[in-house]
């Protein structure tokens, strides 16, 4: 089914200029849509095909589980020293304010 996919995409967007090409604009829009509709289904049928691999394979569930916690844990410890370092500034100006008084 993607290599059907795949194959509709590319002779639809090769035949929207056979035979002398696309005259007008309507016509450039009409086989840009075209291709956009057959490349909007070419990525539904990966999506499904990743979602029965997700579905069917344990080991891979635990991979993709594995990876996103260590994804969000460095997206944390990243916003964890912005915020550590915003309360520094401030302790720094506050000091200094106090400093001046």
């Amino acid at each position: 089914m993607k290599l059907l996919s795949a194959i509709l995409v590319v002779l639809t967007s090769f035949s929207a200029f056979a035979g002398g090409g696309a005259t007008g604009k309507e016509d450039v829009l009409f086989s840009l849509a075209i291709v956009a509709f057959l490349t909007l289904l070419l990525g539904l049928v990966y999506l499904s095909d990743f979602v029965n691999k997700i579905r069917k394979d344990k080991d891979y569930r635990e991979h993709l589980r594995t990876h996103t916690i260590h994804l969000i844990n460095t997206v944390r410890i990243i916003f964890q020293k912005e915020k550590q370092d915003e309360n520094e500034k401030r302790i720094d100006l506050a000091v200094s304010l106090d400093f001046n008084n």
